[in-house]
């Protein structure tokens, strides 16, 4: 239950024991309903020390006698410092402590947006036209998107399940895709979809492009938010991190905002918080209130959603401890996402850092005690550290440019010739240039063989 260091240190003829760290606290899963009895576990604790005629010394922390009853007095001393932290938190904002309630109130998690990037088995296709395989229909659109050619709508009988986009504009890869599941069956066994398309029609997975996890029925957020909102108040508690939080929509009788949004849309991490019971009276999703009644939601009272919105930047660097100590794959990823405690464990790994919250009983905000407003995570993850780019990337990515311009005539030959040769000669790039040179010669076609010739013979070292 505690942690703490007691260090040895001669003072004159006697032994002084000094605490060393003053961060021994008790196990936060403590409820608040058991501090009368630490309190007598304290009280009869000093009793004992008092009774060994041990005194504790002045500040800093130091006492005079073996080093079990010193330890037995830093465990009082620090039991009695966290009874005073949590006397100090005002009922405002245990009531914000949602740990209590996910007991006995129900909430759901569930997946509300999945699309990844795979190998698509195109010689199973007519890219271009519609055409049916093995009960699919892909039904061509008559356009592509910004990134690919060609875009799909894939139906099985009378039901859209997928919506695929397929073959870049930019890039050799014809076969590459994005593959985006219809919001229905992610309310439902989705996974069993997900196999049988991918048996059929993928080659490989590259990996999960955007994910979006709902939880519904954490309803007290929206009040902790819109508590903390309020200007010209002392808050006893803060949200962590430096991200911005918009609110939208005003109500007019509560006088609150009806959503919160924290993160831009366009970045790697997005937090929506709504409420979802009006949004589902405008539109028509009755498979949402069915997924609610089979999870035991009351779907008659007003029920807000907690939306963790992640891109491929978050999911590419996930390790699932202790099953895989690895980064997980795309595959791996998809078969543990079926698990609720690894979707739970995933949002409150996504939260570290960005709606995080603590309470301020402390000047030091990393030893606060935690404002649990999530319930705990199932599973031990963690990310996995930035890999940074070689140092020579900006380099092969000049003489790449370099190559494209001259033979498109944009660049002079001769200046050219001069910046790729030190680029080369800098970062020893010439095996690496040699092995590209088939490659650029496809992809760039230039009529002046000589031109051709001289980018070719930068690749000798000189």
């Amino acid at each position: 239950m505690y942690s703490g260091n007691i260090v040895r240190r001669k003072h004159k003829n006697s032994r002084v024991y000094q605490l060393n760290t003053l961060d021994a606290r008790f196990n936060n899963e403590i409820p608040l309903q058991a501090m009368p009895l630490v309190k007598t576990v304290i009280q009869e604790g000093r009793k004992a020390c008092y009774a060994n005629e041990l005194k504790p010394g002045k500040s800093p922390v130091t006492f005079r006698g073996s080093k079990s009853n010193a330890i037995r007095l830093t465990q009082i001393y620090q039991a009695q410092k966290e009874l005073k932290k949590r006397e100090k938190i005002s009922v405002k904002a245990i009531k914000y402590n949602c740990l209590h309630a996910y007991n006995s109130e129900p909430y759901t998690i569930v997946l509300d947006w999945l699309q990844y990037t795979a190998h698509f088995k195109t010689d199973k296709m007519m890219l271009g036209t519609d055409f049916n395989n093995c009960g699919y229909r892909w039904l061509f659109q008559g356009h592509g998107t910004q990134n690919y050619k060609y875009l799909y709508h894939i139906h099985y009988g009378n039901d859209k399940v997928f919506t695929c986009e397929i073959a870049p504009k930019k890039g050799k890869h014809e076969n590459i895709g994005v593959l985006k599941f219809e919001n229905a069956l992610l309310y439902n066994d989705w996974y069993a979809w997900h196999k049988h398309f991918g048996e059929l029609f993928i080659d490989s997975y590259i990996r999960i492009s955007r994910l979006d996890i709902a939880m519904d029925g954490l309803n007290k957020i929206p009040d902790l938010l819109s508590d903390w909102l309020t200007p010209n108040k002392n808050h006893d508690y803060k949200l962590l991190g430096k991200t911005d939080i918009n609110g939208y929509k005003i109500n007019r009788t509560t006088k609150r905002w009806n959503g919160y949004r924290l993160g831009s849309i366009k970045g790697a991490k997005q937090i929506s918080i709504y409420n979802k019971t009006k949004e589902l009276q405008k539109g028509n999703k009755p498979y949402i209130k069915q997924f609610w009644q089979r999870n035991g939601l009351d779907d008659t009272q007003m029920q807000h959603r907690f939306e963790c919105r992640m891109k491929s930047g978050f999911l590419g660097r996930v390790i699932h401890c202790p099953t895989f100590n690895t980064v997980l794959s795309t595959e791996q990823f998809l078969i543990e996402l079926q698990c609720d405690g690894f979707k739970l464990s995933l949002v409150n790994l996504f939260c570290k850092s960005f709606f995080e919250w603590k309470y301020l009983d402390d000047k030091n905000v990393t030893r606060c005690t935690p404002l649990q407003v999530l319930p705990l995570q199932a599973y031990k993850m963690e990310r996995a550290p930035l890999i940074l780019r070689p140092t020579n990337y900006k380099a092969k990515l000049t003489i790449h440019n370099l190559y494209a311009q001259v033979t498109a005539g944009k660049v002079n030959i001769e200046d050219a010739e001069q910046i790729m040769a030190t680029q080369l000669k800098n970062f020893e790039l010439y095996d690496w240039y040699q092995s590209k040179l088939q490659d650029y010669e496809r992809l760039y076609v230039n009529q002046d063989g000589e031109i051709v010739q001289r980018l070719s013979n930068l690749a000798i070292y000189h």
